[in-house]
Parts: structure tokens; C-alpha cells; sequence
């Protein structure tokens, strides 16, 4: 029988459609939801993708972009497997200026989604560690619970079918819709006991155990919403 929820088609047992209720919101459901809405978001990230790094003529197996030079700044060109990495969810977007001036895209892994949201995040991050009237992040703060480091040690055992109902709770009460935007605007912090610390808790969660940009994106809209004001 077919789930009117995620569509996917279910067995009910002997309980037959009166069983559906067990089966609609379950875990299996919305992961399932949250996989489709991912496959439709990867398809626009990648034609996102290709416009702001156009397809270049070199090797299908190169992973390092072409450099040109247009009206004086540099422009990446991406290489035929970094779009087909783009497809699979596994390209990390990540420009840093190495010793010869010339940057480069280190690759990373998880939902591409995922990374465009953290992306967004990151680049507010900076911004708020340049505003000195928020306050530096201390271990008593509520947002300081929250590091990759922490991630790892709290949740590493912690399978990746399990991994968002266990931390979704703590961070529903942190970022949770219900809670007024000035509250959460109060917790926010700078330095690494901050919105910087929970960056690389949600980059833990992505990188390490799978969780896709559709369970991340509320979260971190309702951060950049309180972080733009």
C-alpha cells in the first residue's frame, strides 16, 4: 500500500490500512520525505552551480578548477567531475587563498543542500564576529553546548538512522519555530563558544552522519532571519 506522505509503498501486516497511522510520521516516513525533497534540491543546486562555475574543456578527471582572469578577477570553471560530484552530494565549495595567491575547492562530503545552507551560515558568522556589541561566547551560555568536537564526542556512537531524533530535540528548544526571535537573537554569541561552535556541530552532523540539508534548513534559516536583523 502507498504511504499518502512519502509516497513510498509500505507493508501494513495484519493490521492492513488501519495500520497506516503507526507508519505516517515515523521515522522511516519522514526520512523518506526528507530523501525526496533532497533529490529534487540537488537538481537546482547543480544548474546554481553551473552558472556561477561554467563547464570548462579540460580532463573529465580533474578535480582542480581553471583559473581565468575576467575584468580583473579571478573566475573558476568547473571540471566535468566536479559537476558529477556536485550530483552525488560530495563537493565541498570551500575557497581559500593558498601561498601562490591562486584558490582552491577542497572536497568535502554529505548533502550539497546541506553545504549550501552551512555556506550561508558561515558567511553571517563572520559578519557577527565583526560586530564587538555581541557578546564572546563562555562555557555557561546555551549556544557553547554545541562544537564539532562535542559532536563527535556525545554522538559518535550514535547511528546515522538514529542521529536526528536524538539531537533534534535539544536543538527544537534552542532554534525551535515556537521560540521568539529575540530570544534566539539573546543567545547568540561570538568566538568559538558561539554561532561558531554550532557551525561545525551541524558540519559534524553532515559530514560524519548524514543528515540533509531538508532537516538542517529550518534551523538555519531561523538563525540567518535573527543574525540579519
Amino acid at each position: 500500500m502507498e504511504c499518502p506522505e512519502c509516497k513510498e509503498s509500505i507493508r501494513l501486516g495484519f493490521a492492513g490500512p488501519a495500520g497506516m497511522p503507526n507508519h505516517t510520521g515515523s521515522l522511516k516516513c519522514t526520512n523518506a520525505i526528507a530523501a525526496k525533497e533532497e533529490m529534487a534540491k540537488k537538481g537546482r543546486a547543480r544548474e546554481v552551480f553551473k552558472i556561477f562555475f561554467p563547464a570548462a574543456k579540460h580532463s573529465k578527471a580533474s578535480k582542480t578548477p581553471v583559473h581565468q582572469e575576467r575584468d580583473g578577477l579571478i573566475v573558476l570553471q568547473a571540471t566535468p567531475s566536479m559537476l558529477a560530484e556536485v550530483d552525488q552530494g560530495g563537493l565541498k565549495e570551500d575557497m581559500r587563498e593558498g601561498n601562490s595567491g591562486v584558490k582552491q575547492v577542497q572536497e568535502r562530503h554529505g548533502c550539497v543542500v546541506a553545504w549550501a545552507l552551512l555556506d550561508q551560515l558561515q558567511a553571517a558568522t563572520r559578519i557577527l564576529e565583526k560586530h564587538t556589541d555581541t557578546p564572546v561566547g563562555a562555557e555557561s551560555d546555551e549556544i557553547a553546548g554545541y562544537s564539532r568536537e562535542g559532536g563527535a564526542a556525545v554522538y559518535g556512537a550514535v547511528e546515522q538512522d538514529e542521529i536526528w531524533e536524538t539531537v533534534n530535540p535539544g536543538l527544537d528548544r534552542m532554534l525551535g519555530f515556537g521560540r521568539p526571535k529575540s530570544e534566539i537573537k539573546s543567545i547568540l554569541r561570538r568566538g568559538p563558544l558561539g554561532v561558531a561552535g554550532l557551525q561545525g556541530f551541524f558540519e559534524y552532523l553532515v559530514e560524519e552522519k548524514g543528515v540533509v540539508g531538508a532537516l538542517l534548513e529550518g534551523k538555519i534559516n531561523v538563525l540567518l532571519e535573527v543574525m540579519r536583523e
